[in-house]
């Protein structure tokens, strides 16, 4: 197969995202460590991203999902 450099740009591309996808654990979590701006956690799922092979002191990013809409919402990293 010849490819063109923007087709393999493409799979690189998809490649790296699959695998990030792959290293990364979402673990629900029932409260958030701290208020965000403009936020109220209210009818919202909350996870907590954690890389599964990393071991990082500090802050932890969320996501949430809306239950009603199922929009997602990156909520930045929180806690110390």
């Amino acid at each position: 197969m010849n490819a063109t450099p923007d087709e393999a740009h493409a799979r690189a591309r998809d490649f790296l995202c699959r695998r990030f996808c792959e290293s990364l654990q979402l673990k629900r979590v029932n409260s958030l460590p701290a208020p965000v701006w403009d936020f109220d956690p209210n009818g919202w799922y909350l996870f907590a991203v954690t890389e599964q092979e990393s071991w990082r002191l500090g802050s932890t990013e969320y996501v949430a999902v809306s239950q009603r809409t199922g929009e997602v919402r990156y909520l930045g990293r929180l806690g110390q």
